[in-house]
């Protein structure tokens, strides 16, 4: 008899892709609850484990997939231009706070040719040692491409990898979720700040002349959520009671 497993998906484009990652991961055995988000990088991923909405699905997961990396990449190099110690504080945080789970978590490092970016080596890098310090699986594509010399082959996609090769990708990680082993025992964890999740109007404004804080709901085909427009010269603080 065929075993029912729970997955979570967190990450960026990648996983949102409808032919890819995501496609190979659903079948008739496989619940897969995908929370990824274009262009996230870890600090998404975060938000997204402490989200109230979430907790159920987390707590039965029998396993939670992650991948960030090709975001974190191009988002400090470009896009927005994260500062790198944003970055990699971001990473050892969503890996402390999935150590906390106890679950199986398997981390995708996706190629994106580290020879044109500085800092893309030492992304890659605290992601693996994450994966060592907390005995997470971990696939490195990135370390794959680099050793027997793919990226010619990579530079037809880019960021977006092959969707058929993604979707091929996740049906091999459905068929070897019984290979994938459990997190390390006692791994010391208590290096986090204690994270909350607030909206604005759960904090403290100083308006400036900008007036009140509006809430509206926006929904296309594949997400919804609750937006805060923000006007010019409002400023947020968090309240000083915690």
């Amino acid at each position: 008899m065929m075993k029912n497993y729970s997955i979570v998906l967190l990450g960026g484009s990648n996983s949102v892709m409808v032919n890819g990652l995501q496609k190979g991961l659903r079948g008739e055995n496989v619940k897969l609850t995908n929370l990824a988000l274009g262009s996230s990088i870890s600090l998404q991923n975060l938000y997204e484990l402490k989200r109230e909405k979430n907790q159920e699905f987390l707590q039965v997961a029998d396993l939670i997939i992650t991948e960030s990396n090709i975001n974190e990449i191009a988002n400090h190099h470009g896009h927005s231009f994260v500062p790198l110690s944003i970055i990699l504080a971001s990473v050892h945080w969503l890996y402390e706070e999935l150590y906390r789970l106890k679950k199986k978590v398997l981390i995708l490092l996706l190629p994106y040719n580290p020879s044109l970016y500085q800092y893309a080596t030492a992304i890659d890098n605290a992601h693996r040692s994450c994966a060592n310090q907390y005995g997470f699986n971990c696939i490195d594509m990135q370390g794959h491409y680099i050793r027997e010399n793919m990226f010619g082959f990579y530079g037809g996609f880019g960021a977006h990898q092959m969707a058929r090769l993604m979707s091929c990708f996740g049906q091999n990680i459905v068929k070897s979720i019984h290979l994938f082993k459990s997190p390390k025992q006692k791994v010391s964890c208590n290096a986090n700040p204690e994270f909350r999740i607030l909206t604005p109007r759960e904090m403290q404004t100083s308006a400036g002349g900008g007036g009140g804080i509006s809430l509206i709901r926006l929904q296309n085909s594949v997400f919804g959520g609750e937006v805060y427009p923000l006007k010019k010269r409002i400023k947020f603080h968090f309240p000083k009671n915690g």
